[in-house]
């Protein structure tokens, strides 16, 4: 009953937050059996966070630990993407460190890909952060929260990483996504609540399929990009895409 109630409320402020449209996005994220970052994990990752509400450091370094490996993997220096997020996340609860917000992580993704060279529908729009954030919610409260009524962009820096590096993770192997921010802003407008009986009935008709060319283009961008980047440019180039997000930024 309470996942019920979860589903409902997250669904009623998502048709009164400019209209975003959550229903086909939540299905196609519950349909993806074949990706790594699957329902279950999402559940399971929802499990990890309730263990660092408290702010425990050791359990926040965990937390964030288990949201690389299950998103970027080795793919990235895995200290030198936890620890800039677990500072940030001790610093916010210190009030020290600002939230960080749906702009930022758009702004982020997209300064991204224009320094990669990456294709147009790498990029994001703010409406597309918005609703994988609150489709996110429904998968895995624990993990994301609802957006605040006095600032429906804000979040803490682990929430803003989890989706940032969610949406990246997306971006490389889910061909829903795969598409440019005006495309996604037109194709995901205001739709139904999602019911119970629907995500049975479409999530296998949503089930992700073989690597999509854009797929085979990413790991082929990313597999030249390995090649040309030595350790120290992606230190930079992590480090500039931190700043980018807000971390490190007062109150």
């Amino acid at each position: 009953m309470r996942r019920k109630w979860s589903w409902i409320g997250a669904s009623i402020i998502c048709m009164s937050i400019a209209g975003t449209g959550v229903s086909s996005l939540l299905l196609n994220l519950r349909a993806q059996t074949t990706q790594s970052m699957q329902v279950s994990n999402l559940e399971r990752l929802s499990s990890i966070a309730a263990a660092a509400k408290t702010g425990d450091e050791d359990a926040l370094r965990n937390l964030a630990t288990e949201v690389v490996r299950s998103t970027v993997g080795d793919a990235l220096p895995e200290d030198a993407l936890v620890g800039p997020v677990v500072a940030a996340e001790l610093a916010h609860r210190r009030g020290k460190q600002r939230s960080i917000h749906n702009t930022d992580i758009q702004k982020t993704i997209n300064s991204l890909a224009d320094e990669l060279g990456a294709p147009e529908y790498t990029k994001s729009s703010a409406r597309q952060v918005a609703q994988l954030r609150l489709a996110l919610h429904m998968l895995a409260p624990g993990l994301i929260s609802l957006p605040d009524k006095s600032n429906r962009e804000s979040m803490a820096p682990m929430e803003a990483a989890t989706v940032t590096l969610f949406l990246i993770r997306q971006k490389i192997t889910n061909p829903a996504f795969q598409i440019s921010p005006g495309e996604w802003d037109a194709k995901h407008q205001q739709s139904p609540v999602p019911s119970d009986s629907a995500v049975t009935k479409d999530k296998h008709e949503l089930r992700a399929s073989a690597p999509s060319d854009r797929t085979m283009e990413l790991r082929a961008l990313g597999a030249r990009l390995k090649s040309q980047k030595s350790p120290t440019d992606v230190l930079d180039l992590l480090n500039r895409s931190f700043q980018r997000l807000g971390f490190g930024e007062a109150q």
